[in-house]
């Protein structure tokens, strides 16, 4: 992961839960990443499901566009580590 959105993305996680940072900090870099950026990424469902000013019709389709980047970036991510 590029260094600075490594940074960026690791104040955000601490911002939004400092218990939960103070641990993920302790992990081996590789398995950081993967849990604070799994972290985060619930962390924004979360925040579009419960938002109180976005309506439902808006809020499935923020999260299905969601589904589909991240089910894009797995597929990417798959084929790439196939060794």
């Amino acid at each position: 992961m590029d260094t600075k959105l490594q940074k960026d993305a690791m104040k955000v996680l601490k911002e939004t839960s400092r218990t939960f940072f103070i641990p993920i900090k302790l992990l081996e870099p590789n398995v950081r990443e993967a849990v604070a950026s799994a972290y985060l990424c619930m962390r924004a469902i979360d925040e579009i499901e419960d938002h109180e000013q976005i309506d439902s019709s808006d809020k499935i389709k923020l999260l299905n566009e969601t589904c589909t980047i991240l089910e894009k970036n797995i597929a990417d991510s798959t084929r790439f580590n196939m060794h």
